[in-house]
C-alpha cells in the first residue's frame, strides 16, 4: 500500500471515530437518568444474593451488573461515569464492524484481486455507518448492557468468519465459545444469535466436505463443533433456570405493547432515526421505504450465495422473524431488543453498497449520501430529546436541591419508577439516605420495578409531624387514580425526553397529612 494510500484511510479512520465519539457524548452528563439507568445502578450495588433475588424478579441476565460495579468503584458513580462504560463499548463496536468489514471482503464479498486499499474503504464505511447510526448511537448512551451485547456479537460473528474460511482453527473455536458464553449471561436475545451462528457452521461443515471423502480435518471440525456447543449448551443451563424463573415478569408489570401492523415499519423507522417514544407514531409511516428497502436488499444478498454474506443476512433476519412470531402469544417486539441484529444489518447495508455501485463515481456518490442520511438520523435524535428543555427527575430533583428553605423536607415519590430515578439523584448531590421514600398509596404495586423496592422505602405518614412539609414527586401521568395528583395542581413540571407523560413529573411542597 502506498504512503499516500495510508495516509488517507488514517484521515478517514480519525474522522470516523471523532464523529463517532462526538454523537455518543453528547449531553452525557446534562440529560436526565431515565428508570432503565437507574436501575442498572441500583442492581449493580447489589451483592451476590440480592442480585439473584432482584434478576428473578425482572428480565436480564447477570454478566453486565458486575461489570458496571467494577467500573463504578474505579470512576465514581456519575452520570458520566455509569454511562461512560456504554460508550467505550460503542466505540469498541464501531471499531470492530470495521474489522468485520476486512473479514467479511476476505470471505468473498469483494473479487479477491481488488487492491487492499479498497478493502480497507469498505471497513471503514462499514464503521462510519455504525458510528453514526442513531440506533447504536442511542444503546451507547445509556447505562444498560446493550453495547455490551453489540460488542460480544461483533466478537462472535468475527470468530465465526475465521472458521468459515477454516473450520478446523482451534483457537476461533475457543474464542467463539467464551465469547458466545458470555453473550448468553449478557442478554436472552443473544442466544438467538448463538444458534444462528453453530447451525450455520454445523452446515457449512457439511457443505464443505459432502463428498465420501471424510477427512481428518472434517473430523477435527466436527469434534471443535460438539465440544464448543456442548460446553456453552452446559454452561447455558443457569441461565436457563433464571429465564424459567422470569417468564411471567415478561407478561406482568411490563409495559411492551402488542404486536401490531405498524410494529414493524416503526422499528425500521428507529433504526434509522430513533425518534422518542412519545413521537414515533408521528413518524410510522417513515419506516415503510426502508423496511421494504431491507426485504429487498436481504434478498438480494442471499442470492449471492456467499457463506459469510448468508451468515449476516441470517444474523439480521432470523432474530425478527423469532421475535415476531413469539409476540403473536406474548409481546416481545420491542426495537431496542434487535440492536444485536443491527450490528449486522449495517454490514449487510454496506455491502450492498458496494457491490451494488462498483467503483469510481457512482459509489463515492453513495457512500456519502448514505453516511449524510446516517449523520441526519443522529442529529434528529438528539434534536427530537430536546434535552435542553426536557429534564424530568433531574429537573425536579435539581429544584429541590436548590430550595435551601427546605433542605432537611422529606421527598415523597409516588410513582415506583420515578421513586428508583430519585433514588439515584439523591446518592448523586449526597441527600441523607432515607430522605427520599415511596409513598403508600392504596395500590401498592410496583410493577416492573418490584425487584429494585425494598421494604423500608416504602413511607409512613404516621411516623412523621403531619405539619411538616414534604417534596412530592408524581408523574404527570398518574399511574392509579388514587394517587394525590389527582387532587391539586402542580407548582412544577418536568417533561421527560421521551415525551411520555408517564416518564414526565410534577413536584409540589405539600403538608404531610395530606398524604394520609
Amino acid at each position: 500500500m502506498a504512503t499516500k494510500d495510508r495516509y488517507k484511510i488514517f484521515t478517514l479512520a480519525a474522522l470516523v471515530f471523532c464523529a463517532s465519539l462526538a454523537f455518543r457524548l453528547a449531553y452525557l452528563d446534562s440529560r436526565a437518568i431515565w428508570f432503565d439507568e437507574a436501575s442498572s445502578w441500583v442492581t449493580a450495588n447489589l451483592d451476590y444474593f440480592e442480585l439473584q433475588a432482584s434478576l428473578e424478579q425482572s428480565t436480564h441476565v447477570p454478566l453486565y451488573y458486575p461489570v458496571l460495579h467494577c467500573w463504578m468503584v474505579m470512576f465514581g458513580e456519575s452520570p458520566i461515569a455509569i454511562r461512560s462504560l456504554s460508550v467505550t463499548l460503542g466505540m469498541l463496536t464501531v471499531a470492530g464492524v470495521g474489522y468485520l468489514g476486512l473479514l467479511t471482503i476476505s470471505a468473498g464479498a469483494e473479487p479477491q484481486n481488488s487492491k487492499a486499499v479498497t478493502r480497507w474503504y469498505f471497513a471503514l464505511l462499514a464503521a462510519a455507518l455504525c458510528g453514526t447510526s442513531a440506533f447504536q448511537v442511542h444503546a451507547s448512551v445509556e447505562a444498560r448492557m446493550y453495547t455490551a451485547g453489540t460488542f460480544l456479537c461483533v466478537l462472535s460473528t468475527a470468530s465465526v468468519l475465521h472458521l468459515l474460511q477454516d473450520t478446523s482453527r482451534r483457537r476461533c473455536w475457543v474464542a467463539l465459545f467464551w465469547t458466545t458464553v458470555a453473550s448468553l449471561y449478557t442478554h436472552h436475545l443473544l442466544a438467538v444469535t448463538a444458534m444462528v451462528q453453530a447451525a450455520w457452521l454445523a452446515w457449512n461443515i457439511y457443505q464443505q466436505n459432502a463428498g465420501l471423502d471424510y477427512s481428518a480435518k472434517t473430523r477435527l471440525a466436527w469434534r471443535y463443533w460438539r465440544r464448543s456447543v456442548g460446553a456453552a449448551i452446559v454452561c447455558w443451563i443457569p441461565a436457563l433456570i433464571l429465564w424459567w424463573k422470569q417468564f411471567h415478569a415478561i407478561q406482568q408489570g411490563f409495559w411492551i405493547p402488542p404486536l401490531d401492523g405498524w410494529s414493524i415499519p416503526r422499528t425500521f423507522m428507529e433504526f434509522v432515526a430513533s425518534p422518542p417514544p412519545g413521537l414515533s407514531w408521528n413518524f410510522r409511516e417513515w419506516g415503510i421505504t426502508p423496511a421494504m428497502l431491507c426485504v429487498v436488499m436481504f434478498v438480494g444478498l442471499w442470492r449471492t450465495k456467499n457463506a459469510a454474506v448468508r451468515l449476516l443476512v441470517l444474523q439480521s433476519v432470523v432474530p425478527l422473524l423469532l421475535i415476531g412470531i413469539v409476540s403473536l402469544k406474548t409481546p416481545l417486539w420491542e426495537a431496542r431488543y434487535f440492536r444485536f441484529a443491527h450490528v449486522t444489518m449495517i454490514l449487510c447495508v454496506a455491502i450492498s453498497i458496494w457491490q451494488l455501485f462498483g467503483s469510481g463515481v457512482a459509489r463515492r456518490a453513495v457512500v456519502i449520501s448514505g453516511l449524510a442520511l446516517s449523520c441526519c438520523g443522529t442529529v434528529l435524535f438528539w434534536h427530537w430529546r430536546d434535552i435542553p428543555h426536557r429534564q424530568a427527575n433531574r429537573g425536579a430533583a435539581m429544584a429541590i436541591d436548590a430550595d435551601h428553605q427546605h433542605a432537611n423536607s422529606r421527598v415523597v415519590v409516588t410513582s415506583p419508577i420515578d421513586f428508583v430515578v430519585m433514588k439515584y439523584y439523591a446518592k448523586h448531590w449526597g441527600w441523607p439516605e432515607d430522605r427520599v421514600k415511596l409513598w403508600t398509596g392504596p395500590e401498592r404495586i410496583p410493577g416492573a420495578s418490584v425487584h429494585l423496592i425494598k421494604n423500608y422505602d416504602w413511607w409512613n405518614p404516621t411516623a412523621t409531624n403531619l405539619n411538616e412539609p414534604v417534596w412530592l414527586v408524581e408523574p404527570l401521568q398518574p399511574e392509579t387514580r388514587s394517587t394525590p395528583s389527582t387532587r391539586r395542581t402542580s407548582t412544577a413540571s418536568f417533561h421527560s425526553d421521551l415525551w411520555l407523560n408517564a416518564w414526565s413529573v410534577r413536584l409540589n411542597l405539600v403538608p404531610a397529612k395530606e398524604l394520609r
